[in-house]
């Protein structure tokens, strides 16, 4: 809970202030990524391998992360391309005013560390761990990628805003809804990774490198 209410309310914030303190943010995901592994493991008494932070089989866990995002961003982009029921290129604000500098910076900084480490901690790590201890595998896996996805709600909503879709009501409702059963399956790909690989580096790559393709290939057609 303490999860979903932080993410939804920092997405409340309005463009130009979330623009503003953007490093703070990072910042704090960062320090707050530290305190929750800290917190699992010196007061609940986890090890580092039991949230997927170890370096066994993390080579291994990240390169099938990179391939399986190469594959499942494929389709996506051709779909940004060539969209089926609007009559041009789907347009995203935020990213025409990203120079090549700022969009570099994000790809390679604050996206991989203040958001696909910070998420792919606290769910795929943290919140499994726990909801498979206490509920068995599957149910853990369903429970995580449930709350992952209730985690984007409000940020879901202000980036079809942000887009051309968000002139019809009707496929703002749809995109919202297929983003929350997209990211539901998504979580649960990611937690079958980390489960199956023993290890983060799998989701983390997969994250970062899925929402890094997709916002470029974006940028690209907006151009």
């Amino acid at each position: 809970m303490a999860l979903l209410l932080y993410g939804n309310i920092v997405s409340l914030s309005p463009s130009d202030v979330r623009e503003d303190f953007d490093c703070a943010y990072v910042s704090a995901n960062i320090g707050l990524t530290l305190l929750l592994v800290y917190w699992v493991v010196r007061i609940e008494g986890l090890a580092f391998s039991d949230i997927g932070l170890t370096r066994e089989h993390a080579l291994r866990s990240a390169t099938i992360g990179g391939a399986l995002a190469a594959l499942v961003s494929i389709p996506v982009i051709v779909y940004f391309a060539f969209p089926i029921v609007v009559d041009e290129p789907i347009r995203y604000d935020a990213v025409d005013e990203l120079s090549l500098t700022s969009f570099l910076v994000w790809a390679f900084i604050k996206q991989p560390f203040g958001t696909a480490l910070f998420e792919e901690v606290a769910f795929r790590g943290i919140l499994q761990a726990k909801m498979t201890a206490l509920f068995s595998v599957r149910p853990g896996i369903a429970i995580t990628s449930i709350v992952f996805a209730l985690w984007h709600i409000v940020i879901n909503y202000r980036t079809i805003e942000e887009t051309n879709i968000a002139d019809s009501a009707v496929l703002a409702a749809l995109a919202q809804a297929g983003s929350l059963v997209g990211l539901f399956v998504g979580g649960v790909f990611m937690s079958l990774l980390q489960h199956r690989t023993h290890n983060l580096a799998g989701p983390i790559v997969f994250h970062w490198l899925v929402v890094v393709l997709m916002t470029g290939s974006l940028a690209l057609l907006n151009r």
